[in-house]
């Protein structure tokens, strides 16, 4: 299930709010139990953009959050999830699949003569 959590807050209203800018994340989407700033862990976090994971006390409901900062302001994309925040940071920590990997993985996979379409039906 998918979550689309959106906000948009100008500058000058995050600078009124710099003390909590994280509002739009402080209740659990699934049951509106309250979020406790300890609930939340940060995954990553770049220049612009910043991913978290939290998990409701109250439902035990996790989700993970991609929030970024632009020029409209804050805006996230939140998920539910089954993973706890050390299997999502075990997924963060790994590196991302090279371009070259998927061209071996195609090429093996024409080689063998598998179908990817008739294996996944099954």
């Amino acid at each position: 299930m998918l979550i689309f959590v959106s906000a948009r807050t100008s500058q000058t209203k995050m600078a009124q709010n710099k003390n909590n800018n994280l509002d739009f994340l402080s209740k659990c989407a699934i049951c509106s139990g309250e979020y406790q700033a300890t609930d939340l862990t940060i995954l990553e976090e770049k220049e612009q953009k910043t991913t978290l994971h939290v998990t409701c006390r109250k439902c035990h409901t996790s989700s993970i959050f991609f929030v970024s900062n632009g020029q409209a302001g804050i805006l996230s994309l939140g998920m539910t999830t089954d993973l706890d925040s050390q299997e999502v940071k075990g997924k963060f920590s790994r590196q991302a699949v090279s371009a070259d990997e998927v061209i071996d993985a195609h090429q093996y996979i024409s080689q063998q003569g598998i179908n990817l379409e008739k294996l996944f039906r099954s």
